[in-house]
């Protein structure tokens, strides 16, 4: 996106430049005509008057569609610049803006006006002006007019005042149309206070009003005249707080810049001094940092973090890449401890370093602006394909229809040196993605935490989480006494791995559960399709690529397969349909219960009406949240007891990219799911529930909520 804008602004940069004279030179005169717009120099007065201040105003009209900007453009645009020639003596102020509208295009958010606008300036002649004589004003305009493309325009005008000794008249000509615009010059020191702070996503502006304000506000939008400071798209969020009102915008986060003070427009749809007034309010005041979330500390989050990732390992999500792993110890018992150790040691090293790796894609795309969480890349239907595709060939291997021990690694005795260390450190990379669907008990704040961060502590406390996960490998690995538990190698081992390619395949088959989901049923020939085509690539390996086969009919088998598996990514991804919305019906389907979307407007109106309320924070990808849908929400002795209570169920879906969940997320100092927010009646402060859920636990936060 940032791309984007910087393209837009050096096109029009370089269009003023090089065009300068695009509407032509005109000899001087009140009003100027292109094929887009036409402006013209405006006085409110017939006459002026010796050291009597007067206003005139340069006319906009733009045909439809077309638009030019305000004071600060936006994302892309250039301001209209005025350039005065003024007789002697005579004064000119600053521009008066009318508040803008937003107009957004191609996902560019731009400030500025359609259809026509007035822009003001107050002159002040001098006292001793001679009467009776024609007084000639001159300006130099230059202004960009845009719809899909940007025009750079400008012309030269002069507007003639005659001066009398009487006091001014005003023009019946254009006195509707100064009277309109002059209303929707922003208002100052009308009684309203206003305040800002910020956290980490987003600015806060608080408005607190009169005492003899009795009007409610709507809708209230923020024009900044600072640039870079709000992500100008974004949803810029209302809620009442207490007398006043709370107006969160959006940070940029790219340029991250926090301004001392903040300055700009705030434009409510009833008007400030009441419904039917002025629309517009104009402010300046410092920016203050706002309280933050309670946070765990780093000592904290990083012991957090490793509990966490212990507990990670009996998600149902790890379980079945795991058991791969222990496998591996099993076949391994018999074997020289040092390689065992070294075995336990690199499959850690794959696990941190991938965790690592994840953490700092996250960090970079959020330093980018975007709005993502633990367990992004599973909202990528793009990367669902693929993981498919990688654990199916997996679970092909431990049914025997290729080797992936002699003919992917050639592990054996005549590797015995290398002793097979890359399996054990790409089981440890396995495990780490097949991980990022779950958020196990401690870790959910221990991440959240961790990306509020600097990039370093945020790293640290990733390695923890990484290192925990690890910790029982390496434990069994380094202490040879615990190898007495394992089980002699033997013939049996066969069958094991055959049942451990079925735990797999369960793996698979959940995540074309959730491929369907992000993509509607259109999706579902396509994943199968790619499945197929990985199966057909195994065998290949399997039927030609084994060390007793010539080695250029292995080559070809090798080169045939990865060319097969290429080639069916790329189509894959290619015609994947577009990201499908998951029906909330089906929530209340699987449950019985009454779940209603999440929305900001929603989670206001019932905080404001006191209402007793629930938030799921959930995704169709986080296996910990369907097993909580189904075990704790499931139960009979729940939903009656939320019935009971008339207890209002939000499910705030986040099974593919959405900024506005993100955000409520990070609100509760979170950037994983699942999450369980309840609201009881009228109290301010929520109850987080913990990360797994029984019937028990949810019943005894639903007795206490009031």
């Amino acid at each position: 996106m940032k791309s984007i804008k910087i393209a837009v602004l050096i096109t029009q940069m370089m269009s003023i430049v090089l065009l300068p004279g695009t509407a032509g030179a005109n000899p001087a005169k009140e009003i100027h005509h292109t094929p887009r717009t036409t402006i013209r120099i405006i006085s409110e007065v017939e006459q002026i008057t010796p050291g009597q201040p007067f206003w005139i105003g340069m006319l906009f009209k733009m045909i439809p569609d077309w638009h030019i900007y305000w004071q600060n453009p936006g994302d892309a645009g250039l301001a209209p610049s005025f350039t005065w020639q003024l007789p002697e003596g005579f004064t000119i102020d600053e521009p008066r803006w009318p508040y803008p509208e937003t107009i957004m295009l191609g996902g560019l958010a731009n400030f500025g006006y359609e259809d026509q606008v007035l822009i003001l300036f107050k002159v002040t002649p001098p006292e001793n002006i001679p009467t009776d004589q024609v007084i000639p004003i001159g300006v130099e305009v230059d202004w960009l007019v845009c719809k899909e493309e940007c025009i750079p325009e400008s012309a030269d005008l002069t507007l003639d005042l005659m001066v009398r000794g009487t006091e001014a008249a005003a023009d019946p000509q254009w006195q509707d149309i100064f009277n309109t615009n002059r209303e929707k010059l922003p208002l100052k020191d009308i009684g309203w206070t206003v305040t800002a702070g910020y956290t980490d996503t987003a600015i806060l502006i608080r408005m607190i009003p009169p005492a003899w304000f009795k009007g409610q506000h709507g809708a209230i939008r923020f024009y900044p005249l600072e640039t870079e400071v709000i992500e100008n798209a974004g949803e810029q969020v209302l809620t009442p707080d207490g007398e006043a009102y709370l107006l969160a915008i959006p940070r940029n986060l790219m340029t991250g810049i926090i301004p001392d003070t903040l300055s700009g427009v705030l434009v409510s749809a009833p008007g400030w001094r009441g419904p039917g007034s002025e629309k517009a309010l104009c402010f300046k005041t410092p920016v203050v940092e706002s309280e933050k979330p309670e946070e765990l500390g780093f000592l904290w989050a990083i012991l957090f973090a490793f509990a966490g990732g212990i507990i990670l390992n009996l998600m149902p999500c790890v379980l079945p890449v795991l058991s791969l792993k222990i496998f591996g110890f099993i076949r391994q018992a018999g074997e020289d401890r040092r390689r065992i150790f070294f075995h336990g040691a690199v499959f850690t090293a794959g696990v941190v370093i991938s965790f690592l790796v994840l953490a700092a894609i996250l960090i970079l795309l959020q330093a980018g602006g975007a709005q993502l969480g633990w367990g992004f890349q599973l909202q990528s239907p793009g990367f669902i394909l693929i993981l498919s595709m990688f654990l199916f060939v997996f679970a092909l291997n431990l049914f025997g229809v290729f080797e992936a021990g002699t003919s992917v690694m050639g592990i054996g005795q005549k590797t015995a040196g290398r002793g097979g260390w890359p399996g054990s450190f790409m089981s440890g990379i396995t495990a780490t993605i097949v991980a990022t669907p779950c958020t196990a008990p401690f870790m959910g704040s221990a991440l959240g935490y961790a990306i509020t961060q600097p990039a370093a502590v945020s790293l640290s406390i990733f390695a923890s989480l990484g290192f925990g996960m690890a910790a029982p490998y390496l434990l069994i690995s380094a202490v040879p006494g615990l190898l007495r538990f394992v089980p002699k190698p033997g013939p049996w081992m066969e069958t094991l791995k055959q049942f451990m390619g079925f735990l797999l395949v369960g793996t698979v088959i959940w995540l074309i559960w959730v491929f369907n989901l992000q993509t509607g049923s259109n999706g579902i020939l396509i994943i199968l399709t790619a499945l197929l085509m990985t199966a057909i690539a195994a065998w290949i390996l399997g039927k030609w690529g084994l060390l007793s086969k010539p080695a250029a009919l292995r080559r070809t088998a090798w080169i045939s397969s990865i060319l097969l598996i290429g080639l069916t990514i790329v189509f894959g991804l290619k015609y994947i349909p577009a990201v499908a919305t998951r029906s909330v019906n089906s929530y209340s389907e699987n449950t019985g219960l009454d779940w209603q979307p999440y929305s900001e407007e929603l989670y206001h109106t019932l905080r404001q009406s006191g209402e007793p309320f629930l938030i799921d924070f959930t995704a169709a990808w986080c296996l910990s949240c369907q097993v909580n849908e189904k075990v704790a929400f499931g139960a009979q002795e729940v939903t009656d007891k939320i019935s009971d209570l008339d207890l209002k169920l939000l499910k705030a879906d986040w099974t593919r990219k959405d900024p506005v969940i993100t955000r409520a997320l990070a609100k509760y100092g979170r950037n994983s799911v699942p999450l369980y927010v309840l609201y009881g009646k009228e109290t301010k402060n929520p109850v987080i529930l913990p990360e797994i859920l029984t019937p028990a636990i949810v019943l005894e936060a639903l007795n206490n909520i009031n």
